[in-house]
C-alpha cells in the first residue's frame, strides 16, 4: 500500500510538471507546431516581421525547423469504436 501510495504521489508529480522546451518564446514569435494527437512538435521561427510586407508571391525557404524531428514523433494512440 505504501508502494502504491508513492508511486501515485510521484505520477501526479511528473504530471504537473511543466515541459521542457529547447527554445524561449518572445511575444511576437511566429510558432510552427505538428500535432498530433497529444504529441506535439513545436518550432520557434523567429519574429513574424520576417515575414511580413512581402509581396504577393513571395516565397522563402522557412528555416529553423527539422522535419526529421516531425517524422520521428510517435503516433497518436486513438481509440477504436
Amino acid at each position: 500500500m505504501k508502494r502504491f501510495i508513492l508511486t501515485s504521489l510521484a505520477a501526479v508529480a511528473l504530471l504537473a510538471a511543466p515541459q521542457v522546451r529547447a527554445w524561449t518564446y518572445a511575444d511576437g514569435d511566429l510558432l510552427l507546431i505538428f500535432r498530433n494527437g497529444s504529441q506535439d512538435v513545436e518550432f520557434d521561427l523567429g519574429s513574424v516581421t520576417n515575414f511580413l510586407g512581402k509581396t504577393n508571391g513571395y516565397t522563402t525557404t522557412v528555416t529553423g525547423w527539422d522535419p526529421t524531428l516531425v517524422a520521428s514523433s510517435p503516433p497518436a494512440v486513438r481509440p477504436i469504436g
